[in-house]
């Protein structure tokens, strides 16, 4: 088993890398890959501070070594379409889509469900699916943008939409933006 988009307290994450690796150990897991959130300057509250970013490397890179036999670490960076390409070398890249951009705003997909509303009526005239295709439109492009080879949460968009208590997620206008983003990839 393994898991490849975990995050620590260098991001959005609560506990630290090693305590991450103990877990990791005790649950039997044979890989864990780091993917803290790369660095994106628009929006700093939820990412890495440019100036971790060299610590989050030795830190992953030591933890590598000493882990070594025990279990297998990787170490990643979740790339926002919107992030700051890395200036570290990683393993791997998880390509996600976490705003969607509205003339110079940056609009947040799953930042809270008020906001998520709040957005979709004052840029997208309260239209769900014209938000979607636009969302969907950046996940069918995010592997281009970010160089990634594994793609993050593809549906986010759907977060708070429980039950579809704000669109239909069975809407053949929902459906066609999703196939074509998925089509793309």
């Amino acid at each position: 088993m393994e898991d490849l988009h975990v995050h620590t307290r260098y991001s959005d994450g609560v506990n630290t890398p090693r305590e991450m690796v103990e877990a990791a150990i005790k649950r039997r897991l044979e890989t864990l890959g780091f993917s803290d959130h790369a660095y994106t300057p628009f929006d700093e509250t939820y990412c890495m501070k440019k100036d971790k970013i060299t610590d989050y490397l030795l830190e992953i890179t030591s933890l590598k070594h000493e882990y070594s036999g025990a279990i297998n670490l990787r170490l990643g960076l979740e790339q926002d379409y919107y992030s700051v390409p890395p200036t570290i070398p990683v393993d791997y890249l998880i390509g996600s889509v976490h705003y969607v951009s509205a003339g110079k705003e940056y609009l947040p997909v799953d930042e809270s469900e008020e906001i998520f509303r709040r957005n979709v009526e004052k840029y997208f005239n309260g239209e769900y699916f014209a938000f979607a295709e636009a969302y969907f439109d950046l996940v069918g492009d995010v592997i281009n943008k970010t160089g990634a080879g594994i793609v993050g949460h593809f549906d986010l968009i759907t977060k708070f939409n429980e039950k579809n208590k704000l669109f239909d997620e069975n809407d053949p206008r929902y459906v066609c933006a999703w196939k074509r983003a998925a089509d793309k990839l």
